[in-house]
């Protein structure tokens, strides 16, 4: 029994220092936390929310061309011929919001953030906004809806609307299917217009 105990014992100190080697030559952080969840600390790039919409009152459903506007045959694919007029209806299908993570660190928090871990000093990714000011960020392997009250420093100075698109996948009257970049100008995508 001695035996069993005393090749555990060494097992286990030779993990604990292995480990850190390991994760160093790795260049990537090991916690409990990124072990046990298998989640990068830094997330992928693009990183890809489906569902996504991206502003306080968005909504999917059916609305209606206020100009008109050219569809795409997939996400990031070439423009289709035919093109949604002005009046004319769609049933959206889905949404999916691509984005460039932009690292920044916390310099002001609001009591949501910190019940999320979010503390000022925290090192977050900017994903995409949420509306009224709030955005999703990556933190700690997840992602987070940061508050309006949350404030970034970011490392580099490009802007944040160069950081992510967003898609919608739509249905015309006549069963076209298509993708729209970045909408805008449609009766119907704001619930509070």
């Amino acid at each position: 029994m001695k035996k069993i105990t005393l090749i555990l014992a060494i097992a286990a100190i030779t993990l604990v220092s292995v480990l850190p080697a390991f994760a160093k030559s790795n260049n990537k952080m090991v916690t409990e936390d990124s072990v046990l969840q298998q989640s990068p600390v830094t997330p992928v790039s693009p990183f890809v929310v489906q569902g996504a919409c991206p502003f306080e009152g968005c909504q999917y459903g059916t609305w209606t061309a206020r100009a008109p506007v050219r569809l795409h045959a997939k996400v990031n694919g070439a423009l289709l011929k035919r093109q949604i007029q002005k009046g004319e209806r769609v049933m959206t299908l889905s949404g999916e919001v691509h984005a460039i993570p932009r690292k920044g660190t916390v310099t002001k928090v609001y009591k949501s953030d910190e019940e999320q871990g979010i503390h000022i000093g925290s090192i977050v990714y900017f994903l995409y906004p949420l509306g009224e000011g709030a955005a999703k960020v990556w933190h700690e392997g997840k992602a987070k809806d940061g508050s309006m009250d949350m404030a970034l420093q970011f490392e580099s100075a490009d802007t944040v609307s160069k950081t992510w698109v967003w898609w919608v996948k739509v249905r015309m009257r006549d069963g076209t299917i298509g993708w729209l970049k970045n909408p805008s100008g449609f009766e119907g995508m704001d619930r509070f217009s």
